[in-house]
């Protein structure tokens, strides 16, 4: 059903599907933060950086592994025709996503980084993901259509 809604109403699907995902992050911080509590300290830079670099390290290294043990007979036909660009940016923006999501939430939990910044953080982080996602998507339905 999310699938046809998202062919029917096109690129509109991209910031519809940006806001649900960076409001379900929300919600769950706001979820973690009542049911855990929270105490703040001072937003910190270093401490964001130091995590964003730390998780964008583990994404990547989680990346080069899945890609080196991937067969590559269970590529889907789409990607011999999609630019050759198209699946490693796609890695490339798990990895910005992943790393900025986790960093902006761990923030907000123990940093004291505002619930708009953070939302705005996600947003960052999500867009580029979605958006090559949906380009994607849009080859994949061309190779269907004409097979």
């Amino acid at each position: 059903m999310l699938t046809r809604l998202g062919r029917r109403i096109g690129w509109w699907a991209v910031p519809v599907e940006v806001l649900a995902l960076v409001g379900l992050i929300q919600l769950s911080l706001v979820v973690l933060i009542a049911l855990f509590g929270s105490e703040p300290g001072p937003f910190s830079w270093r401490m964001f950086l130091f995590t964003w670099i730390f998780f964008g390290a583990v994404g990547t290294a989680l990346a080069w592994w899945d890609r080196r043990r991937a067969d590559p007979a269970d590529e889907p036909a789409w990607r011999a025709r999609a630019p050759r660009r198209l699946p490693v940016a796609i890695v490339v923006a798990d990895v910005w996503w992943s790393a900025t999501v986790i960093a902006s939430s761990m923030s907000v939990y123990q940093g004291g980084l505002g619930l708009w910044y953070c939302a705005l953080l996600n947003v960052l982080g999500v867009f580029p993901l979605v958006l090559l996602r949906h380009l994607a998507d849009r080859h994949e339905r061309a190779e269907t259509a004409a097979s």
